[in-house]
């Protein structure tokens, strides 16, 4: 039996304070439920723990882990490192599954354990860079975790163990990337997230912002990374915002920010959405109107916003070029989509096709102007530059 602990990281509310996708249900279970039946059936030499954080709403996670004989252990909410080191001192190495994410690879897993089983001095041994964060799972050292749990210099990276180590200097190995298929299961995997992805991330973001979490949505850090960069580069003062397909809302928070009125425009092909839009902020200046053909003169806006919108419109470049069109010389256009790592088919069925980096930095460039490119990792945590994360950012700058 393996050294190697195996750790379900699952809640059933997210970080943005609404549902987890961990809590969508079918066939009369949570999507964490299959992640947990894939590890037991997959890896049954090792031990299993479910890991989340200790609110109310949690609570469900017990019956599931006394019907499926594993332990269970709550920490803190928003300090995933804290979490871990929660869990027995005889545990030495976590192999850590997510537990949203029922399509992990078990030939990755079972290669990350048995690279840890021959070499147990690794701090971090990590999946190939080029396998999509779907499929991934990852193994650290919870000893060498337990030694550096009270540093806090590195906040933002509490919410990824590995991340948090592999800042710290760890000792650690990647896999090779040119022997892993991740096609071969993917028909039946892609039947299973059309349960898994419920709602488009937008659908469930606008949810999450009528509870109020607008603050904390995911969707928003990218805005709010758009907004600032924009206001802490532009020669002229950013008033005059556009947001393509984004119905969301997000003018009054990015308006507590500001201490000028914002001019603030959404664009949407869907009219229910528009019409719903105006209902709930009659300060926004909402249209209805086509991506590839805006309703806005040339040169007419200072920023303009293209969130998790170009992996649903068979034209992105048609997109960014009539985008480029009424920003103002001098404006900014900020657009991010999430990172699909090995090119194939998103499992995601509400996208037509999502980007690689490569692909990703080759649209946008070719419009040969300035882009600065940011990633995401974990949600709102971003570092400068395309690397390997969840979600990326490009702000062009219009001269």
């Amino acid at each position: 039996m393996s050294k190697v602990a195996i750790v379900v990281q699952a809640s059933l509310v997210s970080w943005e304070g609404g549902a987890d996708i961990c809590a969508n249900e079918w066939g009369g279970r949570l999507v964490v439920e299959h992640t947990l039946e894939r590890v037991i059936n997959y890896l049954p030499d090792s031990p299993v723990w479910i890991l989340a954080p200790d609110i109310p709403e949690n609570e469900p996670l017990n019956d599931i882990a006394l019907k499926n004989g594993v332990d269970i252990i709550f920490g803190p909410f928003n300090d995933v490192v804290a979490r871990y080191c929660l869990m027995p001192d005889r545990v030495e190495h976590v192999l850590r599954v997510i537990g949203m994410h029922p399509f992990f690879s078990p030939h990755i897993a079972r290669d990350l354990i048995r690279t840890c089983d021959s070499e147990p001095d690794l701090d971090v041994i990590l999946p190939p860079e080029d396998v999509d964060g779907q499929f991934v799972t990852e193994i650290f050292s919870l000893d060498t975790l337990r030694k550096l749990n009270r540093d806090m210099s590195l906040e933002k990276l509490r919410s990824d163990p590995a991340r948090f180590l592999c800042a710290h200097g760890a000792r650690k190995r990647i896999l090779d990337n040119n022997m892993y298929d991740t096609t071969s299961d993917r028909e039946k995997l892609r039947e299973l997230a059309t349960h898994v992805y419920k709602e488009d991330v937008l659908h469930a973001d606008q949810r999450r912002i009528d509870q109020g979490y607008t603050d904390n949505s995911q969707i928003f850090g990218h805005y709010r990374l758009g907004f600032d960069f924009s206001r802490q580069h532009s020669k002229k003062t950013v008033k005059t915002i556009l947001d393509i397909g984004g119905a969301l809302g997000f003018r009054k928070t990015l308006q507590k920010t500001s201490d000028i009125r914002l001019d603030y425009h959404v664009v949407d092909i869907d009219p229910d959405k528009v019409a719903e839009g105006k209902k709930k902020d009659s300060e926004t200046k909402f249209v209805c109107g086509n991506c590839y053909d805006l309703p806005f003169n040339d040169n007419f806006f200072n920023l303009i916003f293209a969130c998790e919108i170009i992996e649903h419109v068979d034209q992105p470049k048609k997109l960014l070029e009539e985008a480029l069109r009424v920003v103002k010389s001098g404006g900014y256009l900020a657009i991010s989509t999430p990172q699909n790592r090995s090119g194939e088919t998103p499992l995601n069925p509400h996208h037509l096709f999502e980007f690689t980096m490569s692909d990703f930095s080759s649209i946008c460039d070719s419009f040969n102007i300035e882009v600065s490119y940011f990633t995401f990792h974990s949600g709102i945590n971003y570092v400068d530059g395309l690397s390997v994360g969840n979600n990326m950012m490009a702000i062009f700058c219009k001269h």
